[in-house]
């Protein structure tokens, strides 16, 4: 399985996974997890989704430990270029899930500012104040502070 998520300035992503009636959770990636990013200077990929789906090759596209962030917060990445020079962000983690038959349920926490949307495997799963437009240069819908893990 691969995570791919596209950003509007996220901060860091950390996901848990519950496999079946299991009580516990078990961690996927969390912070300091590397992730590859791309700048939003223009769109990452030929085709519009191409860049979500599991067999895009993100390989040139640089990496670093997550928060990958501008701004707020403390240590991972920091992006001292993004003030006035792009607005979007987009993000590729991969990921396997020995049991994913298993799985009832995937949490995903996040600290963003100001919003996000995440694919899984090409399929859209979250949109929290992404555009309608989606486009590399879009603006959230919503304006949120960075500073607290979301469920």
């Amino acid at each position: 399985m691969k995570i791919n998520p596209f950003s509007l300035a996220a901060l860091a992503l950390v996901a848990g996974v519950w496999f079946g009636s299991e009580a516990n959770a078990g961690t996927l990636f969390a912070r300091g997890a590397k992730w590859s990013y791309y700048k939003g200077n223009d769109h990452p990929s030929d085709g519009d989704l191409e860049w979500t789906e599991s067999n895009f090759d993100d390989s040139d596209w640089p990496s670093g430990a997550s928060p990958i962030r501008y701004g707020d917060g403390n240590g991972g990445t920091v992006l001292r270029d993004m003030r006035n020079t792009y607005s979007t962000m987009f993000f590729r983690r991969t990921f396997t899930v020995a049991r994913a038959s298993q799985i009832s349920a995937l949490d995903l926490l996040v600290d963003y500012d100001d919003g996000f949307v995440v694919w899984i495997n090409g399929e859209r799963v979250l949109n929290v104040g992404g555009s309608a437009d989606l486009s590399h240069d879009s603006f959230a819908s919503i304006s949120h502070e960075s500073g607290n893990f979301e469920t």
